[in-house]
């Protein structure tokens, strides 16, 4: 009989992330993005706030997907949001 592996935790992050998740990077230049800078640095989940605003421009613009759509979002008008 074949020795079994050890589990390997690193492996199987892996594994699950390589099939279930996307990683995008994002690079601010501190003179010309202080404001944008700024505004995340407010939020308490970056990652959460940027899915939020694209989602709501998706829901804005009619390609939100209802079944993806989280029931909780609150649309922003795009009047209201800070220059």
């Amino acid at each position: 009989m074949p020795e079994k592996k050890p589990y390997n935790r690193y492996e199987a992050d892996k594994k699950y992330n390589d099939a279930n998740a996307r990683r995008y990077g994002l690079k601010f230049i501190i003179k010309h993005d202080a404001d944008i800078i700024a505004e995340l640095d407010r939020q308490p989940s970056v990652n959460g706030y940027i899915k939020r605003l694209i989602r709501e421009d998706l829901a804005r613009r009619g390609l939100a997907d209802p079944d993806v759509l989280p029931d909780e979002i609150e649309l922003t008008d795009p009047d209201d949001m800070p220059e």
